[in-house]
């Protein structure tokens, strides 16, 4: 009987929580971080529906509708980040690979324009799909929810998110080079 007791406490203790996580989760998702909500539109609309709008750190304007119809890389990095620096050749390969077919918006977590040029320059210069601009105040990486760097976002032409990336990638492997061709 005792046991019988118990069991009917924790199946109403199991069932009242489960009805009041139930109710509250349509005003919880009212109170999400804009990061969520972004996410949620990434994968619903597509990079498209957001109002992404940046400078390169020559000084252009663009904004994200500037890339239709092409595969768009949003790269997270920085010039003082291990695996950030680890990373960059492999992009470099991938962007060398499909010049007209692949872009990369690298968005930079450092203070410094210098800094930035001097890492570009090492590797050979700036690449006609690569876009490189500061995000000094991480507003970019704030919307985006980043947390970690290198974080990346692959989107194929038509603007959906194909893949979330975070930490070290090999662009440049065999597989990855057949993944680009195919999207």
């Amino acid at each position: 009987m005792k046991k019988i007791f118990g069991l009917i406490i924790i199946l109403t203790i199991v069932i009242s929580g489960g009805a009041l996580y139930w109710e509250s989760t349509e005003s919880a998702k009212d109170k999400l971080p804009e990061s969520y909500k972004i996410m949620d539109t990434l994968e619903e609309q597509g990079v498209f529906a957001l109002p992404l709008k940046f400078t390169s750190i020559e000084g252009k304007a663009y904004d994200i509708k500037d890339f239709k119809d092409k595969i768009i890389i949003i790269s997270f990095w920085a010039t003082w980040c291990t695996p950030c620096v680890d990373e960059f050749p492999s992009l470099i390969k991938l962007l060398d690979a499909y010049p007209e077919k692949v872009v990369l918006l690298a968005l930079s977590h450092d203070d410094e324009v210098m800094d930035v040029r001097k890492f570009i320059e090492a590797f050979d210069g700036y690449r006609q799909n690569m876009i490189v601009t500061l995000d000094k105040d991480k507003s970019i990486s704030k919307s985006f929810g980043v947390n970690t760097l290198p974080e990346g976002y692959i989107f194929d032409s038509q603007g959906k998110l194909v893949k979330k990336i975070i930490g070290i990638q090999d662009w440049a492997t065999d597989a990855a080079i057949e993944f680009f061709g195919q999207l």
